[in-house]
């Protein structure tokens, strides 16, 4: 009994984290066309062109990018760090992702991983569009 008790507590208790933090994330129509989702947590910005939270319906293909004090993973500080991935191609392989964080003021690159893009003109597009959207997001 307290078994199950406990299973069906913490099944509650884990819908209203995620229940609570769906309710923070706001969908909007990108320049591009696309759907996008910006969420606001812990003073770093996200957006991603998938749901954070609905695990089962991700896309292939997916792009995120962050902009805040500790959105690095290899530098400290304030940066705008990016990562793409294409889920369908195997995880082991670099030319499954792209990583890259760049200085918040200068936007210098200060590291980059991954060989995902096939050509530097795709790669510094994609860049540039992920940057200034999260430059340019306005949420009331």
């Amino acid at each position: 009994m307290k078994k199950l008790l406990l299973i069906s507590i913490s099944l509650v208790l884990l819908f209203s984290l995620f229940s609570c933090s769906m309710l923070d994330v706001i969908e909007f129509t990108g320049k591009d066309g696309g759907t996008y989702f910006y969420e606001f947590s812990d003073g770093i910005k996200t957006i991603t062109n998938y749901h954070p939270y609905k695990f089962w319906s991700l896309p292939h293909y997916q792009e995120m990018v962050q902009y805040g004090d500790g959105a690095g993973l290899e530098n400290e500080g304030r940066v705008y760090f990016i990562y793409v991935v294409d889920t369908s191609i195997d995880a082991d392989s670099p030319k499954a992702y792209y990583t890259a964080e760049f200085d918040a003021k200068t936007k210098e690159l200060l590291s980059e991983e991954g060989e995902y893009f096939e050509d530097e003109e795709t790669k510094n597009s994609v860049i540039e569009k992920l940057l200034k959207m999260v430059d340019e997001v306005y949420v009331p």
